[in-house]
């Protein structure tokens, strides 16, 4: 008989598999999904979709109706998504909702379920009828790798203990609802089950098994023009090819900044070669000497070549790191908003006197 699958898909599910738009028009930010100007014949809302369809290849603004022309520099712009498909994770901690992942919220009423993939992505997940392996059901939903990609061994390792922790009496139906040291049901099930691997993987330094007690260190690294990650670590700078592929990037260098760009790699390379990140000459620090100093550092050995003031650390969080977390948040809610309005529009932020480069 077919596998079950684990989470109830809803109609609103399918607004996650459409691209997300935003463009500039009318003085206002206007988000929409990218096929929102199609002709929808069978739609009974009372939006006149008429105004919004396509005619002689061209688009019609929502505010004001006129006909939308684009520059290069102004052309609409997609939105990344932030929820994928679980299975294609393996050793992944993800968290879905019963009703879809428009239903992911940090609301304190939001109903979670948290699942654990093999290595195959088959994702382990308890449930009231007991452990649940689902091969389907968790293609929206939000996924942490727990294990680097090159670690084979590990993965073998993890596929293997995940089907007998399983298997064990602790995660019957009739034990759904015990009060246990993680709490019971599917959030218990995952953080006691990491917390065993944790138990018996043989220490090292690049492990990405913690715990997960909102409290994990974030780990923050340099791009070079190719896509190689330079991060400092206790065994010093790496080079990572892998491994950084479900991340929050934060460009630093304007498309058109040649003469930068051009010399950033001899940049990263030359600063990355310097005795202060050679752990023999001084050693790795959780709190002063990390990697957080280092990537902080190199953004302001390049603002002073261009003569410009260095970063402190809150200001280079406040400006650039915090946003980026909050408008992860923010893409449940456009898309919500939009699935019922077919836009949502926001007034252009006043920009500030002498800031050219105000972010929309």
């Amino acid at each position: 008989m077919a596998n079950v699958c684990g989470l109830i898909s809803s109609p609103s599910t399918s607004t996650m598999d459409r691209t997300l738009i935003k463009y500039y028009h009318c003085n206002k930010y206007i988000y929409c999904f990218s096929d929102c100007c199609e002709r929808n014949e069978h739609s009974s809302r009372s939006f006149k979709i008429e105004h919004l369809e396509q005619e002689s290849g061209s688009l019609h603004c929502p505010v004001c109706f006129g006909r939308l022309k684009f520059n290069l520099l102004e052309a609409p712009v997609s939105i990344p998504c932030p929820f994928t498909n679980g299975h294609n994770v393996p050793c992944a901690f993800n968290i879905g909702s019963m009703h879809g992942p428009l239903h992911i919220s940090e609301d304190d009423d939001s109903e979670l379920h948290i699942g654990i993939t093999d290595s195959k992505g088959l994702v382990y997940n308890y449930t009231l009828a007991g452990i649940r392996r689902d091969d389907c059901g968790w293609e929206q939903c939000i996924s942490v790798p727990l294990v680097q990609p090159d670690r084979n061994s590990l993965k073998e390792q993890w596929h293997r203990e995940l089907e007998q922790f399983s298997s064990t009496d602790s995660w019957t139906s009739q034990r759904f609802c015990e009060e246990r040291e993680f709490g019971s049901r599917c959030y218990g099930f995952a953080l006691s089950f990491i917390n065993h691997m944790r138990a018996i993987e043989a220490p090292t330094e690049d492990t990405f098994l913690r715990d997960f007690d909102g409290e994990s260190d974030l780990h923050t690294g340099i791009t070079d023009t190719k896509g190689v990650v330079y991060n400092y670590t206790k065994t010093g700078v790496q080079k990572d090819t892998q491994g950084w592929e479900k991340c929050i990037s934060v460009p630093l260098v304007q498309p058109d900044m040649y003469s930068l760009i051009d010399q950033w790699d001899q940049y990263l390379e030359k600063f990355s070669s310097a005795q202060t990140w050679d752990p023999q000459f001084q050693r790795f620090d959780e709190e002063k000497h990390n990697c957080y100093n280092y990537t902080l550092a190199f953004i302001n050995c390049v603002l002073a070549t261009q003569g410009k003031r260095a970063l402190s650390k809150d200001e280079f969080t406040q400006n650039f790191v915090v946003p980026r977390i909050k408008r992860a948040s923010k893409y449940r809610m456009l898309c919500e908003e939009i699935s019922k309005k077919y836009f949502y529009i926001v007034d252009s932020p006043p920009k500030e006197s002498g800031d050219g480069n105000s972010e929309g």
